[in-house]
């Protein structure tokens, strides 16, 4: 919960100057630009709200998002990716999340992308179990990878 504020409080404040022009934002910051990858970040996290009408598989230029020039093919069709690591998240029609991960390829294989979002479910699920838990002592790994570590990698039972 408080995390969620803190992240909260600092995207309030980032709208106070959404005005700001990203291109000059980048030309001030920015000395060297490589053209084929993103100036100031390499992993994206989009999350649309069901009153958005997005799906995950969408980019988000198809759901009114005019700064990402991505088609939802892109996801699909072995175009390769602008950051290194694009999750897309969206309100699906019963409550719940529906997502989409994009990788780079020469970063991760299919194996590890699909490790990583098995994380982030955990943590999703333990986050939304009511506790109010510190972001440390959330739940990270799968079930199937806390059996592998305590019974196979440790030797316990259990």
């Amino acid at each position: 919960a408080e995390l969620l504020g803190r992240v909260r409080a600092m995207a309030l404040a980032a709208y106070a100057h959404q005005d700001l022009p990203f291109e000059q934002l980048v030309d001030e910051l920015v000395t060297e630009r490589d053209r084929s990858r993103t100036p100031l970040f390499q992993v994206l996290f989009n999350y649309f709200a069901h009153d958005q009408h997005a799906r995950p598989d969408q980019a988000p230029g198809e759901a009114g998002d005019r700064d990402q020039p991505e088609a939802a093919d892109d996801l699909r069709s072995g175009v390769i990716a602008r950051a290194d690591l694009r999750l897309i998240l969206a309100d699906d029609d019963q409550g719940g999340l529906a997502g989409a991960l994009e990788y780079s390829t020469a970063l991760f294989d299919a194996e590890t992308a699909e490790r990583m979002a098995g994380h982030l479910t955990a943590l999703l699920t333990g986050a939304s179990a009511g506790e109010d838990l510190r972001l440390s002592r959330l739940p990270m790994l799968t079930e199937a990878e806390r059996k592998l570590l305590v019974r196979e990698w440790g030797g316990a039972d259990g």
